[in-house]
């Protein structure tokens, strides 16, 4: 077997948290100064939460290091649990470095599965595509039928000079145009079917069978395009 070619990659990550300053504090709803005790106490409480969100950050970081399987999975929990925006934002940068370090491949067998992984990835997104394009391909045929019925009986009632003036209103081959391409859609859904559940019985390491999706879409060759145009590129080694 000829050993698989190693490439470089880069991490594509699409985050729709934003990380911005916090609201300043107001003194009061009036205005007024608030009391010196209050203010000692909110910022000794700022300190606290300043010092709990460091610490947090450090913790996120050293699991973003690891680059494990059970790394990602501490950080997904996080991000799912949290209501701190900020931290969110963090971590969603977080969880892409762990996500690069730990499925990007490092030998000619993860390389393998990575690859066949982002192709079922990409398979998958064609089927609902195609799925899109059957519905109203679908409605269409549907609709062809039902027109050639109605005209049927139409012309049949119709006199010499109606039959004459309306044999154009309907026309044939606009829908078996449609049909034909209703048929082709739906033997290559049949095939991508039957291809998706031959490819997924084929990994050879379980991290890659139940990988997030987000390994298979953001991660690219190095230089490869990404499929989003509004993704935000980096490179995972330097997202923290």
């Amino acid at each position: 077997m000829t050993p698989l070619k190693m490439v470089s990659r880069v991490f594509v990550w699409r985050r729709s948290a934003h990380i911005g300053a916090s609201e300043p504090v107001r003194a009061t709803s009036s205005g007024a100064p608030l009391p010196v005790r209050l203010l000692l106490l909110i910022r000794f409480s700022m300190k606290i939460a300043n010092h709990m969100k460091a610490v947090t950050e450090s913790q996120l970081s050293a699991w973003a290091h690891e680059g494990t399987v059970e790394s990602v999975e501490k950080i997904r929990a996080f991000i799912d649990k949290t209501e701190d925006e900020e931290l969110r934002g963090y971590a969603e940068l977080a969880y892409g470095e762990a996500l690069y370090l730990a499925y990007s491949p490092t030998n000619d067998e993860e390389e393998r599965d990575f690859l066949l992984g982002r192709m079922i990835f990409r398979n998958e997104t064609r089927m609902c595509d195609l799925f899109m394009q059957q519905m109203p391909l679908e409605r269409l045929v549907a609709q062809g039928e039902v027109d050639h019925d109605v005209h049927e009986v139409l012309m049949k009632g119709a006199s010499e000079s109606e039959r004459e003036t309306w044999k154009y209103n309907y026309s044939p081959d606009y829908y078996v145009c449609e049909q034909g391409k209703l048929k082709e859609v739906q033997a290559e859904i049949a095939y991508i079917e039957a291809w998706l559940k031959q490819a997924k019985k084929m990994f050879k390491i379980d991290k890659y069978r139940t990988a997030p999706v987000e390994v298979y879409e953001n991660i690219h060759d190095d230089g490869e395009e990404p499929e989003d145009e509004k993704a935000c590129a980096c490179r995972c080694s330097q997202a923290i």
